[in-house]
């Protein structure tokens, strides 16, 4: 799933515009009452390949959320093309999973787990 909070409310309407632009008929979700922000939700690995990988190839993320996106996107790219169901997919898989999870918030406990 995809969240975008957005809440200064220049960059609102100009990346707003631009998600709505790029990706179509998401709807905002604006039910807690709480502004400017929407948030854009994206559950399905074939609408991240078809909507969400290009608008972040278009307008790149930065730093460290920029290697762990292309990570994430190389897993989402074989898990479409089904070669999580091989041996050597899946390990492959596990492996760049290992190295999102050693990038992440949490990485000094990975190696305890």
């Amino acid at each position: 799933m995809l969240a975008v909070l957005l809440t200064e409310k220049d960059l609102f309407r100009s990346v707003s515009g631009v998600i709505k632009l790029c990706v179509g008929g998401l709807k905002s979700d604006d039910r807690y009452g709480w502004y400017p922000h929407a948030k854009y939700k994206i559950t399905s690995i074939w609408d991240m390949n078809k909507y969400l990988f290009p608008f972040l190839d278009r307008y790149p993320l930065q730093a460290k959320k920029a290697k762990v996106y292309k990570l994430f996107r190389e897993i989402v790219i074989m898990v479409c093309n089904k070669e999580h169901l091989s041996d050597g997919g899946f390990k492959k898989i596990v492996k760049l999973r290992d190295k999102i999870r050693s990038m992440g918030k949490k990485a000094k406990t990975f190696g305890n787990r």
